[in-house]
């Protein structure tokens, strides 16, 4: 499968229309660097976890927040903080300026290990204008961790009254969008009200997977909540699949601060 995630209908047919970047609003550029080393992985696998830790620092020094100081990571949770970051500053390009890769051994009887460091020149925008606190989302997934074919399920609550727009961030850094689909036009929810999605009536199911020839990837759920209907099939294409990230941070900051509110949930799945 090319995703790592698939949402099934009976007769659900996803089509891959381009998307159009946009002006980029104002953005921050700065250069950064992200190294990792994992074992039994692949090159490539390392490679875009690297690319991650970089792109995350560069949210890093732009807004302030403050990572773990690590450059091996082991373990799912640690390796969605890196996602997560994207809440804070979006990225609106990125280019890699150079990258190198070696290998160490650190005793005879141990596999050697890749290490992958990447140079990435990158432009963070901030989060725009200042938020309504009392406008937040919640989303708690039914797993952390899964195995390939496993089903997910993603329970949301927001604040008050909102519109769900959900989108996946697939283990290649691009965006699927899940909802609105053919089958799903809108969600409307009231506040505290629990959401499940996919709702038991859809006739939808949303089935992990890795991609090909990788052990195991971590990607993540963006949720955003609007006070107003936010037509994202207009915004963002109307096959949803394979979205450029920097696309949907741009459409993102064209809404007003104050109008939004979203969340990254990650999660790892590994191959059978």
């Amino acid at each position: 499968m090319r995703r790592g995630i698939l949402l099934i209908g009976a007769s659900l047919v996803l089509l891959l229309l381009p998307v159009m970047l946009r002006a980029q609003p104002n953005c921050q550029p700065i250069q950064t660097q992200g190294e990792a080393a994992l074992a039994h992985v692949t090159p490539e696998e390392a490679r875009r976890l690297a690319v991650r830790i970089a792109r995350a620092r560069a949210v890093e020094q732009v807004v302030g927040i403050e990572l773990r100081a690590v450059t091996v990571v082991r373990d799912a949770a640690l390796a969605g903080e890196f996602v997560r970051a994207l809440t804070h500053g979006h990225v609106l390009q990125e280019k890699i300026i150079s990258e190198e890769v070696s290998t160490s051994q650190e005793a005879p009887d141990q596999p050697p290990s890749i290490r992958y460091r990447v140079h990435l020149q990158a432009c963070v925008a901030p989060q725009n204008g200042k938020r309504d606190p009392n406008f937040k989302v919640s989303a708690t997934l039914n797993k952390d961790a899964f195995v390939a074919q496993e089903p997910a399920s993603l329970e949301v609550q927001c604040g008050r009254a909102c519109h769900l727009t959900i989108l996946n961030l697939t283990a290649d850094d691009r965006f699927r969008l899940l909802l609105p689909n053919a089958y799903q036009k809108t969600a409307h929810l009231q506040q505290s009200e629990t959401y499940l999605f996919p709702s038991a009536d859809s006739g939808l199911s949303l089935v992990m997977e890795t991609l090909p020839g990788h052990n195991r990837d971590t990607e993540a759920f963006l949720v955003v909540a609007t006070k107003q209907r936010f037509d994202a099939l207009a915004q963002l294409g109307q096959g949803g699949e394979d979205i450029p990230m920097e696309s949907v941070f741009a459409t993102l900051l064209d809404l007003p601060a104050d109008e939004r509110a979203e969340t990254l949930v990650a999660y790892e799945v590994r191959a059978r």
